[in-house]
């Protein structure tokens, strides 16, 4: 059988059906956010990035120490590895007596942008047949792997941070911070240098259905201009029209904070003219439930749930920027920590 949809949940959850013992995953690239929620399932695991041997621009600190954290969680039973050797394979196995019972292969990585969105990505059963030559393959794979525990990480080269090449104007209230990796500060508010009363962080404080502690992002048009390939598809909304707000449910991304939080995040609404008939996103937000980045942040500031955000909170916290960095497809890092506490992943 072929899969086109909902292939999350089909991994997530198929050892509830065939009662596995174990799942081996190796995948392309990975992400944080899919392996963090199959660390709260009740099966073994092992998560294999097989393409880290030529993938080191997209090797960075704030996932490795992720999934070293992840990994030596003694609460869950997943391991994280990386391949010594460059493997673009996506093959999902499950074991029961160490022997395999299902095994799912196909174009989907174990990431956000591979599991999720429909006729993106494809798995299929592999015959009964091949299970031994598979399983062979995959213990060949984990014999060739190191923990990302033991894996000493990115080289500091990697992790310099980068010279800003375009400054904040009076007329910009974003600044792009690089262009080789894509980075950008975001301003949390909006015109005026002031926080939103009913948009942005304060998007559930309007007169919409949203409850109160929901949030967005607003990506204004002129840094989407200044530096497009930090968005999906170059900043334009390819699904203008379809669904509430606007959303793309095939440009779902996962964002990773400075404080290990990992983020379910949709790219959506109608900004400004991109030409020809096409629009540029209007904000980011969590998906599927926007209340969580709304709440996210207010637990961040130290106010309640519901509370709106002012101007003055941000001068307590000590920041009005959120700090964002394309680590790769579909997979970005966040920085929000408080000035002198930055790059505090645990």
């Amino acid at each position: 059988m072929v899969y086109f949809d909902n292939l999350e949940s089909l991994v997530l959850d198929r050892h509830l059906h065939n009662e596995a013992e174990e799942l081996i995953i190796l995948s392309g690239y990975i992400g944080a956010s899919p392996i963090e929620k199959l660390a709260q399932k009740q099966i073994r695991s092992k998560v294999i990035w097989g393409t880290l041997a030529e993938d080191k621009q997209n090797f960075k600190k704030e996932y490795h120490d992720k999934y070293k954290s992840i990994t030596s969680d003694t609460s869950n039973s997943t391991e994280v590895l990386y391949k010594d050797l460059y493997d673009h394979s996506k093959i999902y196995c499950w074991l029961k007596n160490n022997e395999p019972i299902e095994i799912l292969s196909g174009s989907a990585n174990f990431s956000n942008r591979g599991l999720k969105g429909a006729n993106r990505e494809s798995l299929f059963d592999i015959k009964p047949g091949d299970y031994s030559t598979v399983h062979n393959y995959l213990r060949a794979a984990l014999h060739g792997s190191i923990l990302s525990t033991i894996h000493p990480g990115p080289t500091p080269a990697s992790s310099v941070p980068p010279q800003p090449v375009i400054a904040r104007t009076a007329t910009m209230l974003d600044s792009v911070v690089s262009t080789s990796p894509q980075i950008a500060d975001i301003y949390l508010g909006g015109r005026g240098r002031k926080m939103q009363d009913a948009a942005g962080l304060n998007w559930g404080h309007g007169r919409g259905h949203n409850s109160k502690d929901c949030g967005e992002l607003r990506l204004r048009s002129n840094l989407v201009r200044a530096i497009p390939g930090l968005f999906p598809n170059n900043g334009i909304n390819l699904n203008l029209g379809s669904g509430q707000s606007h959303r793309n449910t095939n440009e779902h991304a996962e964002i990773l904070f400075d404080d290990g939080f990992v983020l379910d995040a949709s790219f959506e609404g109608q900004g400004a003219s991109a030409g020809n008939g096409q629009v540029y996103y209007k904000q980011l937000t969590s998906f599927p439930h926007k209340n969580v980045f709304g709440a996210y942040f207010r637990k961040r500031l130290g106010l309640g749930q519901f509370d709106k955000i002012t101007d003055q909170d941000l001068v307590h916290y000590g920041r009005d920027s959120i700090r964002l960095e394309l680590i790769g497809e579909g997979m970005y890092y966040a920085d929000f920590s408080k000035p002198n506490q930055s790059n505090r992943v645990v």
